[in-house]
């Protein structure tokens, strides 16, 4: 530009040579060009540190810019519609800086300074933070200015920053009153985020934890026993968020865990955020724990699958400040118990041995010289009941033996008489039958209720039935009397008495039902609040043994058969041994009793406080076994026992 203004835009030209050529010595920023519509007409445009400017035209290149070639004040764009006619009209726009005051935002030189908004920080001004007039102002909060971007610089009284998120300021709401433990209310007295003590916890949430995170609100463990694990090593609680957490849990002294948050939602905590821990036959179960809770959940535990075994969703021994809390305890159910074994089948006594036939016997000339036929022999047995030993011949002119009583004193057979012949009434006696067995005393039933000792409860085993009695021995035959015609002889021998049968065995007892238990305590002091419990199903007894057959008495041997007119001669026959008895049956097993639904049990030397809160839906008793003596008793569902 000519002359000393401050910042010229010189000369830009129309449509001659002569102004193109000066306006190269001035700045590119002045546009020149012809007006929309009307052939005549110039716009000028340009850009520069405005708003106000001066604008001059001359049709001397030498003199544009003095100020007879002023046309006045002029903001870009500026449209001259006639200009003059000469064969050159040379423009000039000079900034015509006029001082408005201190240099504001708004891409003016507002002191003429020479230096645009100078003295504005975009990158730390809260007034003007990125750009000119975007103010820092957040909700609920202080702002400040930081890299161009807002950020909370201080919340107002009562909220708070939790998720970080600069353009929603403090969106958390809370008045501090001091400090804070999970409470009934889910208020966060501390305005530290949650209900509770957030500094003092360990965080868990099954559907985005890992049981190699810290536990802290961003990453959470993944399974409540391994958030009680590290809050007992470090000295904290365990918040562990709704969802399902297929575990059996053990308490450790000096943690509480507590449900009903949800990561979700910024770990906030409600009374239907439902979080359920759904356990094994035992689902809970504390050993010599001092000072634990349990707050806000629904505790589920499996039915038991082990004969007679029992299931209990909380199991508490030598404890003591046990705090149970808002919970939901719906108890699976108890075991059936195993049934008795069947009784033994009693062994069948061995028949009695025939009697010999009878034979010649003489020093006579033609007469024969035999042995003594020997008599039949007894029936022998596994147990008692021995068959008595066949009576023995008589020679010549002398009577058989009698027949050996059987082992039960069933009597043998008389001796036979001398000469008589064969089946001629002189035959010796048969010995008598056994007497039978008794069959054996049926087991008793199982009880209403079994015991307890240290482990929890112990299901009743119900008697098992008495043996049968064994059958006794049946007697020996009498033998036969001896021969005289021609030749003395024998008579033929007595049969050997039947072996008695062996007792039944008696059927094993039943064994009891497991139980389906709400809270168990032995020897522990407890502290119930608003909890309630849905006892389950109590195992049916198993059914007692069937009892064992007694053994068949054996038969009795029969009495010696004739030996011949050459050779017995006239000698007598000996008699048939007598039967073995039948033994007795076993006695059945009696039945197991059934096992309990019981909601609270207080073993030993166990307190509860609170028993008001505690509201108890009780389940079904088992049903006693069966038997084919006595069945065994169904069991006792009670709200508290004993």
């Amino acid at each position: 530009m000519v002359g000393s203004r401050p910042w010229p835009m010189r000369v830009a030209p129309l449509l001659l040579a002569a102004c193109a050529a000066a306006s190269a010595r001035g700045s590119e920023l002045l546009r020149v060009a012809r007006e929309p519509g009307n052939p005549d007409g110039v716009v000028l445009s340009w850009i520069g540190p405005g708003p106000q400017f001066d604008l001059f035209r001359s049709p001397d290149p030498r003199l544009v810019g003095d100020p007879p070639t002023g046309l006045g004040d002029a903001t870009s764009p500026w449209t001259d519609a006639s200009p003059p006619a000469e064969p050159l009209a040379c423009y000039e726009v000079a900034s015509a800086c006029r001082v408005t005051g201190p240099d504001a935002c708004n891409g003016l030189d507002d002191d003429c300074n020479g230096q645009v908004d100078d003295g504005i920080d975009l990158q730390n001004d809260p007034l003007n933070c990125g750009s000119c007039d975007h103010v820092c102002a957040l909700p609920h909060a202080t702002a400040r200015c930081e890299a161009g971007t807002c950020q909370v610089l201080q919340c107002d009284a009562t909220w708070g920053d939790l998720d970080g998120i600069p353009d929603n300021g403090c969106e958390f709401r809370c008045e501090a009153s001091g400090s804070d433990a999970p409470d009934d209310a889910f208020q966060d007295r501390d305005c530290d985020g949650v209900d509770g003590n957030a500094a003092g916890a360990v965080f868990v949430a099954s559907d985005v934890g890992d049981d190699a995170n810290p536990g802290t609100r961003p990453s959470p463990l993944r399974t409540i026993q391994a958030g009680i694990e590290l809050a007992a090593a470090t000295a904290r609680d365990v918040y562990v968020s709704k969802g399902l957490y297929p575990e059996s849990l053990v308490l450790r002294s000096g943690v509480d865990v507590h449900g009903g948050y949800d990561q979700a939602d910024a770990w906030a905590r409600a009374a239907d955020h439902l979080t359920v821990i759904q356990g094994g036959a035992r689902a809970v179960s504390a050993d010599a724990v001092v000072a634990a809770t349990l707050d806000l959940f629904i505790v589920q535990s499996d039915d038991a699958t082990v004969p007679g075994g029992s299931s209990d969703a909380i199991w508490a021994r030598g404890s003591t400040g046990i705090v149970l809390a808002n919970l939901q305890l719906q108890v699976g159910s108890g075991a059936a118990g195993a049934a008795g074994a069947a009784g033994r089948r009693g062994t069948d006594g061995r028949r009695g041995y025939a009697g010999s036939p009878g034979c010649e016997r003489s020093s006579a000339l033609l007469c024969g010289f035999c042995g003594a036929p020997p008599p039949g022999m007894r029936g022998t047995s596994g147990c008692l009941g021995s068959g008595g030993d066949g009576g023995g011949a008589g020679l010549g002119p002398a009577n058989g033996a009698y027949g050996a009583s059987g082992s039960g004193g069933a009597p043998g057979g008389t001796p036979g008489s001398p000469g008589a012949g064969c089946h001629a009434g002189g035959d010796g006696g048969a010995g008598r039958d056994g007497i039978s067995g008794f069959d054996g005393r049926p087991g008793d039933a199982g009880g209403e209720i079994g015991a307890f000792d240290a482990s929890g409860y112990v299901p009743g085993v119900a008697e098992s039935g008495g043996f049968g009695s064994d059958g006794m021995g049946g007697g020996g035959g009498g033998g036969g009397g001896g021969g005289t015609f021609a030749c003395d002889s024998f008579g033929s021998s007595g049969g050997g008495g039947g072996a008695g049968g062996c007792g039944g065995g008696g059927g094993g007892g039943g064994r009891g039902g497991g139980g389906s238990f709400g809270i168990f305590l032995i020897d522990t002091a407890v502290t119930v609040r608003a909890t309630t419990v849905l006892t389950g199903r109590g195992g049916d007894g198993g059914a007692g043994g069937a009892p064992g057959s007694g053994g068949a008495g054996g038969d009795g041997g029969a009495g010696g058969p004739y030996g011949g007119s050459d050779e017995q001669d006239d000698g007598s026959c000996g008699g048939a041994g007598g039967a073995g008895g039948r033994a007795g049956d076993g006695g059945a097993g009696g039945g197991g009793g059934g096992g309990p639904a019981i909601g609270l049990y207080l073993g030993g030397s166990s307190s509860v406080a609170g028993l008001p809160a505690l509201a108890i839906s009780p389940g079904i008793p088992g049903v006693g076994g069966t038997s084919a003596g006595n069945a065994g008793a169904d069991g006792v569902a009670a709200n508290v026992y004993p």
